[in-house]
């Protein structure tokens, strides 16, 4: 969940440990479906140590999985447009921040970044008690050193009740745990799900080629290909990946058609034409020799692998 989409239906209410009276700050419930994107083959980096923290790497993430009682301070530094230049994560004990990890910090705010452009969301293993000095409330003293940073109140987002681990991306994407994408997505390239369902439709026309006028079948008694179940194939795959919510999904639903023993590579057979289709469409696949009904299995699994390890 991108950090300025993040819902603010609810407030919750902080006491000044230093100045006394409460302040209202924008927050909301965790949702564990919520998740950062990361490429395959990019680590996320773990922020596992108290008062600590560290500016996200450029195309990586961070995170931490011992939070307990204490809070991810997000820090999101953007332009008067709202692009992001960096984001850094700050592992806050207790909730505490000192002045010297605050957003305008130079170790995490690494383009000078006006304190009104700093936008912070402040993530809490806690949940808000109706008691003042349970929850949250004894747990989030270092958003006051953030508003003494000059970072506007309205640009901070409070979520509760994250449970040990949070994360984010060098986006501002957040969530509980990373979302795999392919590297190379976007542009051009578009995503791996247009990329698998064009290389899908290519390997269909050729497959239906083979087939001449009225002609259902090819072989002895139909024993070499027949049109009407490659189309339910073909429509079957076409279906899994179109409804797959995440890359991963899509790698899954053509390695399952890829790995159904019930179908062979033998020559002018779909699997054959689909791992040839898949190196010629997916800009990022390696070149490879002719593709032939002796290495194409082994073609398909490498390349959806290598998709996985962020080579392709």
């Amino acid at each position: 969940m991108m950090y300025d989409q993040l819902p603010q239906a609810a407030q919750v209410a902080i006491r000044n440990p230093r100045l006394g009276g409460v302040t209202n700050f924008a927050s909301t419930s965790v949702n564990p479906a919520w998740s950062y994107t990361l490429p395959f083959g990019v680590q996320s980096t773990l922020v596992g140590r108290s008062n600590f923290g560290i500016p996200v790497p450029v195309d990586g993430a961070a995170h931490s999985m011992n939070l307990l009682t204490c809070a991810a301070a997000i820090y999101i530094y953007t332009n008067g447009a709202g692009i992001v230049h960096n984001v850094a994560f700050f592992h806050a004990h207790t909730g505490d921040i000192k002045a010297a990890d605050s957003p305008t910090a130079a170790q995490y705010n690494l383009h000078n970044v006006a304190a009104g452009n700093i936008h912070v969301v402040f993530a809490s293993s806690q949940v808000m008690q109706a008691q003042p000095d349970k929850g949250i409330q004894t747990a989030a003293n270092g958003l006051f050193v953030i508003l003494a940073a000059g970072v506007p109140a309205g640009n901070i987002r409070v979520i509760t009740g994250t449970g040990t681990m949070f994360g984010v991306n060098s986006q501002g994407d957040v969530g509980i745990k990373s979302r795999r994408v392919w590297a190379h997505a976007g542009g051009v390239n578009g995503t791996l799900q247009q990329q698998f369902i064009a290389a899908v439709q290519a390997a269909d026309g050729d497959y239906q080629a083979q087939f001449g006028p009225g002609q259902n079948t090819i072989g002895i008694f139909g024993s070499g290909h027949n049109k009407t179940t490659g189309t339910l194939r073909v429509n079957a795959l076409t279906v899994a990946i179109t409804a797959a919510q995440t890359d991963q999904a899509v790698i899954n639903a053509m390695r399952t058609f890829l790995n159904n023993s019930a179908n062979s590579y033998k020559a002018g057979s779909l699997k054959l034409f689909m791992v040839q289709r898949l190196y010629a469409t997916l800009p990022t696949a390696p070149a490879v020799p002719a593709i032939t009904t002796a290495t194409a299995q082994l073609r398909g699994a490498n390349l959806l692998t290598g998709i996985e390890q962020g080579n392709y």
